[in-house]
């Protein structure tokens, strides 16, 4: 992360900090509609404040211009580009076989990622809807729904259990869960993996295969299982929300 400035929101600011390129911040105010970001959304202009979560400045908090800020992610491979999509005032690209560094280490080679792209950026926002189910075959090829509680990142909820091998389950409303447990704040980026610049916001998911369940189930019989999770995701833009299209993963690999 580039060095900056660091300054608290008063009539007359001050600086509170010099940003150190190993200070890690997180923002906790975009300044959405503020006079002071009016005419420079998207250009790396506008005033962010910021917390530090790492670093010789942890615990300051301070306004900073977004595009004096960096990201801890690399990609290392981009994936496959699924599609591009018009939305607002910019456009949606999905990528499946997103491959990711993070502060130099591997962070996955088989993420999907959803960034929306526009000036009005900063006041676009994920929310995800989460569903899984686990389904184990014997050697006879009848199927056999796990029934059980999970919880993940994302929270606890219960299993679908009225699918099949070949045919995805209906879920009632204790197997549809926010993909995200905190659910005073339940967009994506409150704790999920995401990447804000200037002028983008970028979610990235990569579904385990919930592997004691699984494993359960090869205890219990089952020649061959299949570990779903299946999402609906949002994007919320100036206050609307645009649907985009379900996601499902098997074994934890999006297809």
């Amino acid at each position: 992360m580039p060095p900056g400035d660091a300054y608290q929101g008063t009539r007359r600011s001050r600086e509170v900090a010099k940003l150190k390129k190993t200070d890690q911040v997180r923002p906790v105010d975009l300044g959405v509609g503020s006079a002071f970001n009016k005419g420079s959304e998207g250009t790396g202009k506008t005033w962010w404040k910021v917390s530090v979560v790492k670093g010789p400045n942890t615990g300051k908090e301070g306004w900073v211009q977004s595009g004096s800020l960096g990201s801890i992610l690399t990609v290392k491979n981009a994936g496959k580009l699924e599609s591009t999509t018009k939305v607002g005032d910019g456009s949606v690209e999905v990528h499946t076989g997103h491959e990711l560094e993070r502060e130099g280490a591997p962070d996955g080679d088989n993420n999907f990622a959803l960034t929306y792209t526009g000036k009005d950026a900063d006041d676009a926002r994920w929310l995800q809807f989460i569903w899984r189910e686990i389904i184990g075959v014997d050697d006879k090829g009848a199927s056999t729904p796990v029934k059980d509680t999970i919880t993940t990142s994302g929270g606890t909820y219960d299993l679908t259990d009225n699918g099949s091998y070949d045919k995805v389950g209906t879920p009632v409303k204790n197997n549809y869960n926010t993909d995200c447990p905190d659910h005073s704040d339940p967009f994506y980026e409150t704790v999920g993996e995401s990447d804000r610049t200037a002028d983008s916001t970028k979610m990235i998911d990569l579904p385990s295969a919930l592997t004691t369940q699984v494993k359960g189930a090869f205890r219990g019989g089952a020649k061959k299982v299949a570990s779903r999770a299946l999402f609906s995701t949002f994007l919320g833009v100036q206050g609307c929300q645009v649907t985009w299209p379900r996601w499902r993963s098997r074994s934890g690999t999006p297809r």
